[in-house]
């Protein structure tokens, strides 16, 4: 389907005068001469050399009611006209100019044509009665059919082009209102359009914002005119206990766009979540300082440390102990380093290992390892592990362990 056949040529006439039907008809529709030279410009110059003529649908009527009624039923079919010719004298019932009030009322966007052959009917008492002249034109008889065919090009064209238009605002409007966000237009004044609302009052910013919020967004408005960058700023309804953020661009000449974005739930969720994160890092230092606690390293002597274990121990426990030993006897030049095990009820057979694990990698530094206080359940552990205990010197309690390593050292500590 070509672009012309697309659009909407439906045409009305209204005249009481057959052969005026008839003459409109063979100018708009087309006869056959019309069709004889389209056939010869197809033959000699192709089917897509040159325009076709557009040719248009015209429904005939011959009295101003029954005009209104063809338009009336034409748009509740869906199938609208685009224009009417209308005659301004009609004897047999209203008028032209009362027939187009009423069909206007029915069909508010179909252009006219009013035609008359009355010099006395002027231009003037035609616009005092029907106002909006960018609907119409007035044609004068005897029609010229240049001029008739022309007219009816136009007009069904601008009403084309006005269905797009509304079209397109329906799209906007409703993509506007589907956007949960107010959209206002803002004059230099300070005057306020809420672009969602259709035929909404015009406002001033003062009655849509409080107080320092209208005089912020003023002053951005004022800021934007003048050639600046768009406008961030907060809008606080304590009122309403929402917080808004408000964006204002240049959006013409002389207005801004003012968009307003409730933030208050995605910052009540930003606040919630540097809250928990606050609170997770507070349990998580929290943590770590009991977990440094319950692995302490205490110095007996200037090279002798002991570490005393008291309670049940896990996998990231064992890890501490190993970093804090290994650290404190490379820090300290640690000759002997004593793992006291009194407190700790039983090991399973992974932290056995861990546990050895850690005792030789204080041999490799240098440093003498001694476990004591192994219980029952420990040692049993051991044993069932078959854990290599070669180099790693045990002892039954702590006293017995402080007491060889201070042999060991040559007293030193008790004369110090």
């Amino acid at each position: 389907m070509s672009a012309l056949e697309e659009r909407n040529r439906r045409v009305l006439v209204i005249d009481d005068n057959v052969e005026i039907h008839r003459y409109l008809r063979e100018i708009l529709e087309g006869g056959a001469e019309d069709a004889e030279f389209d056939a010869m410009d197809a033959a000699l110059f192709g089917t897509g050399a040159g325009p076709i003529a557009m040719r248009f649908d015209v429904t005939s009527v011959y009295r101003g009611e029954d005009g209104i009624e063809a338009a009336r039923r034409a748009r509740e079919e869906g199938a609208p006209f685009s224009l009417a010719f209308v005659d301004v004298r009609m004897p047999a019932g209203i008028d032209g100019v009362e027939t187009l009030e009423r069909i206007w009322g029915e069909d508010p966007e179909m252009q006219a044509v009013i035609c008359t052959a009355h010099a006395e009917v002027s231009w003037n008492r035609i616009l005092a009665r029907l106002g909006a002249p960018q609907r119409f034109l007035v044609l004068k008889k005897p029609f010229d059919a240049v001029e008739v065919r022309q007219m009816a090009c136009a007009l069904t064209e601008k009403w084309l082009q006005e269905a797009n238009l509304r079209q397109g605002e329906a799209r906007t409007r409703a993509m506007l209102i589907a956007v949960p966000d107010a959209m206002l237009r803002v004059s230099t004044e300070g005057r306020c359009e809420d672009l969602r609302a259709v035929g909404a009052p015009q406002l001033e910013l003062d009655d849509m914002l409080p107080g320092q919020a209208a005089v912020a967004a003023r002053e951005a408005v004022a800021s934007v005119l003048a050639g600046g960058p768009t406008e961030v700023f907060e809008v606080e309804r304590e009122d309403l206990g929402r917080l808004y953020e408000a964006r204002v661009a240049r959006a013409g000449e002389g207005d801004a766009l003012l968009l307003l974005r409730d933030v208050t739930d995605r910052r009540r969720a930003e606040l919630a979540a540097a809250q928990r994160q606050l609170h997770e890092e507070t349990i998580a230092a929290q943590a770590e300082m009991m977990l440094a606690l319950s692995t302490p390293l205490l110095p007996i002597h200037e090279d002798v440390v002991v570490m005393p274990l008291v309670g049940a121990l896990d996998s990231r426990r064992v890890e501490k102990v190993r970093e804090v030993l290994i650290q404190g006897v490379a820090d300290r030049g640690v000759s002997i380093a004593i793992l006291d095990m009194t407190g700790v009820p039983s090991l399973d057979a992974e932290l056995v290992d861990e546990i050895v694990a850690t005792a030789r990698a204080i041999r490799l530094l240098g440093a003498e390892s001694v476990l004591t206080g192994l219980g029952s359940g420990v040692a049993r552990t051991l044993v069932e592990q078959g854990a290599d205990l070669g180099g790693i010197r045990i002892h039954r309690d702590l006293g017995a362990g402080v007491a060889y390593a201070l042999r060991a050292r040559g007293g030193r500590a008790a004369r110090s």
